[in-house]
Formats: structure tokens, sequence, C-alpha cells
């Protein structure tokens, strides 16, 4: 940085700090002790930058040139090989205590971390030592990478972790030149020299507090503390989401590929299903959503940063983690059914639990095909028996088989649906053969030799007359049985 003063006294100097090598390049001489100048000692000024710089302080060069009264303008030429050599300022930076650890953790988490800077390149390996990077012995400056093709750089940037005195064009050169290797680079800076790398980078992070807004705006990120930890912390985090995120999929995928697969299985193969369409809706809309989200909030395990990163390219279903849903699923399958035949197996084999099967199979909804006139011989009421009561019995006698269906309450109303259906094709179906007329037609006198039907004699539902006698004893138009069907509130019950 180069100033022009004027004081109030008619004296004007030009004043100059910046870089010790840059700045005794311009100096022509130096300060002496009494106040006067003296030959300038480039060898012991360069000495003693190296001592300070090796200690990690920051090392900046001051220079004074006079300037007549009446120079008013700034040239190039003012300051080449004019300057006289005032000093050495070193500063002092250190490390915060959770930046080295935070370096410490990436390392351990497979993340190289890099360090480019424009300090000088002993400030530099000295401040590299402190916070624990590797290879700190090795350094490149900006003169060495611009000597450099892009090949050449890209073979020594992996190897080396220190790069000092450093220019824009020399951030984004290494940051390409990491990339070129197929590695993910966040690149971090606070200055608007740095918005071209932190634009070029995978990851972009800005300084929140002392960044400029050029910065900003290139970045991705912005560190709201300025701190390296919050860095690594934000890593940690992302692979505990990375790893709940597999953690639901192997969970969720089996479950619910289980219960598919039980489904297929079952109707493809004519089986009873052996899971409910409610049990099924328990699973997924309960169970799943507990467990799922106990699973999605999980904290960190233990060795998530002491694992290498994966890969870029590597998918979320990976082979190991497609072979564990089909092998869960597999699992899944072979339980449900083993559970289900092992509890209904004997009552399957004995014919006691195949209409309790063919409910679960067929649901509900096909009462009115069991029911249908040219399957029903009879259909009784509900039995008030000792033993029996709450019980609807159906005797289905299409080919000389007996089927004994108990109904709970969600069957009852499709019963009721249904029988109104029977009534309505059976009386459709006796107006057709002639057994019974309607009442408005019908002569109040009977012709000879024909039977007025009534509620007494009156046969099953659909059935002519002439065959009621064929009937079982308990099934003929004498018996209380067949009176009528009542479906009372009793149904309710069930």
């Amino acid at each position: 940085m180069v100033v022009l003063h004027h004081d109030r006294e008619g004296h004007a100097c030009i004043h100059v700090k910046g870089a010790p090598e840059a700045v005794l390049a311009l100096c022509a001489d130096q300060r002496a002790d009494g106040g006067g100048t003296e030959p300038l000692a480039e060898a012991h000024w360069h000495a003693m930058v190296e001592e300070l710089a090796t200690v990690g302080q920051r090392v900046l060069a001051v220079a004074v040139r006079a300037m007549p009264q009446d120079h008013t303008t700034l040239n190039a030429a003012d300051l080449d090989r004019r300057l006289t050599l005032i000093g050495l300022i070193g500063l002092i930076d250190p490390p915060r205590s959770e930046a080295v650890e935070a370096v410490a953790e990436c390392h351990a988490a497979g993340i190289r971390v890099k360090m480019i800077t424009g300090d000088h390149a002993a400030t530099a390996r000295a401040i590299a030592a402190m916070i624990g990077l590797k290879n700190h012995e090795q350094v490149l400056t900006g003169a060495d990478i611009a000597a450099m093709d892009d090949i050449a750089l890209a073979g020594a940037v992996v190897a080396t972790d220190i790069f000092a005195r450093t220019s824009p064009a020399d951030k984004l050169r290494l940051v390409t030149a990491l990339q070129s290797h197929g590695l993910t680079v966040a690149m971090t800076g606070d200055g608007v020299n740095d918005a071209p790398a932190l634009k070029r980078a995978d990851a972009g992070i800005a300084m929140g507090r002392r960044g400029s807004e050029a910065a900003k705006e290139a970045a991705q990120l912005v560190l709201a503390d300025d701190n390296f930890a919050s860095i690594a912390a934000a890593v940690r985090e992302g692979r505990t989401v990375y790893d709940n995120i597999k953690k639901v999929i192997s969970w969720t995928l089996p479950t619910s590929a289980g219960e598919a697969m039980t489904i297929v299985v079952a109707l493809l193969a004519g089986l009873a299903l052996p899971i409910t369409a409610v049990q099924i809706l328990w699973v997924n809309l309960v169970t799943a959503v507990t467990l799922g989200l106990a699973l999605a909030f999980e904290p960190s395990e233990p060795g998530s940063m002491r694992r290498p990163p994966r890969p870029r390219d590597e998918p979320l279903l990976t082979g190991g983690l497609v072979w564990h849903i089909a092998f869960v699923s597999a699992l899944f399958l072979a339980a449900v059914f083993g559970v289900f035949h092992l509890c209904h197996g004997p009552r399957l084999r004995t014919g006691a639990g195949a209409d309790h099967g063919d409910e679960h199979a067929r649901g509900a909804g096909d009462l009115p095909s069991l029911l249908h006139p040219q399957h029903l011989r009879h259909v009784t009421h509900l039995e008030s028996g000792k033993g029996d009561e709450g019980r609807l019995g159906m005797r289905h006698c299409g080919h000389g088989g007996t089927i004994r269906h108990h109904l709970c309450a969600s069957h009852a109303v499709r019963l009721r649906d249904a029988r109104r259906a029977v009534l309505r094709r059976g009386s459709a179906c006796r107006h057709r053969r002639g057994i019974l007329r309607p009442g408005r037609n019908r002569k109040k006198t009977d012709a000879p030799g024909t039977r007025r039907r009534t509620s007494q004699n009156r046969p099953a539902i659909g059935l002519p007359l002439r065959h009621a006698s064929r009937l079982p004893g308990s099934f003929r138009p004498q018996s209380a049985l067949t009176k009528k069907i009542t479906l009372t509130s009793d149904m309710a019950a069930f």
C-alpha cells in the first residue's frame, strides 16, 4: 500500500508498507540509528524476515521517501529504487484451539486440509505446524506455481499442503487442479480476490463476519462465526443425515416389500390371505411412522468421523443394501406364512377353518354370490338355541356339501342387502314359472284343485311347492325355522 501525504508545515512524503521482499526491492537505502540514511543491507533484512516468520509472525516492511510540496500525484517511477527502508513489523495471529481439533477430526474423516495464503512461506510453514497440517515442510509459492503448467501443477497439488504468496489467479488454478483428480473441493475465503476460487469450488465457503460482500455472493455457504470448527461440525451432521436416510430405507423397504410379496404370493397361489387390510394399515400408518421418525432423528454414530468419504458417484441403493432388502423381505414373507399356517393349519386341513380363510380371501363382498338363487337352497333365520345365540348359519348345498359361515357385524349389512336381492330374484323367478301371481290379479276364489299359499304352508325361497317334500325335515315348510329371515338389532353384537 502506497500513500502520498502532505502536512501543514509544507512537507510531502510517500509512505509504503507491504511484503518484505516486495518493499526491499524498491528501497535504495535504509534509516540509520542517528536519523540519517545508510546503504541497504538486504541480507540482514532477509534474515530478520525469516527469523520472525519462523515463529509464526506475519511480517510487514515499511519505507518512506521525501517528496517536494508541489508533488500531488503518484507514479510507479516515484517508487522504483528510491525508497528508504524504515524497518520490519511482526504480527502474530495464533490459531484457535478448536481449529486445531477440527483439523485433526477432518484428517480422521479422510478430508485433506490445505492452506493457501498470501503470507510469507516461513510464516505459512510455522502456522501449518501449529494446526497439525500434514507435510508442512514442503511449500509452494506463487512464483513456483506460475512457473508450472497445468499438468505439472496437477501432479504437485496433491502432495503439497501449503501454498504461500499466492495470487487470485493461483488460487483458481489450484482449485481446478484438485478437481481434475475427481476430488470434491471446498474453498474458504473472505476477500474480493477469493471470489473466483469460491465460485469455481464445489463448496464455496465465505466468512460471515469479516468476509466481503463479493465473497459472500460467490460462495454457496457462509460461516456465521468465521470458525473452521463449524465446517467439521457441518461434515459430521451431513454424514449423520445420510446415515439416517439409509437406515430408514433399509428398514422401510424390506417391510413394505414383505407385505406386498405376502399379498402377491397368496393371490397367485390361490391361498387365503394371511394378513388383512387393517393389519397392513396398522403396520404402515402406526409402526412405520413412529419407527421411521425415531430412525430419522437418531444421533450420530460414534465412528461417523473416522471413515473415509464415500465416492461421488456412489448410488443411495448400493448392492449391499439391495441384498439386505431382498433377504429381509424373504424372511418377512416366510415368517408371515409360517405363523399363519402354524396357527390355522390344523383348521384348514380339517375344513373347520376353511370358511375363515375364505372370508379373509373374499371378504364380505362375495356374499351376494353365495346367496345367488342358482346355488342357494335354504337360508335359515338367526338361530337362538342354547350355545348358538348370536350365530347366523347358511347351508349351501349346491354340490352336496355343507358350509357354515360365522359372520361378524361387518357382514350383517351386506347379508341384509344380499337377502333382499335373493328375494327379488326368487319372486321374479316364481312369476315367470307361474308359481306365484300378484295379489291384484288373483281371483278371490281359487280354482278347484289349487292350494292357496299362506305364510304357514309357503315353501322355501325360490322353490316350487312340488319340491318342498324333498327337503330335509328341518327345512320343510311346516318347520318354524323356515318362516322368514329375521335381521334384528341383535346382529350388532357380532
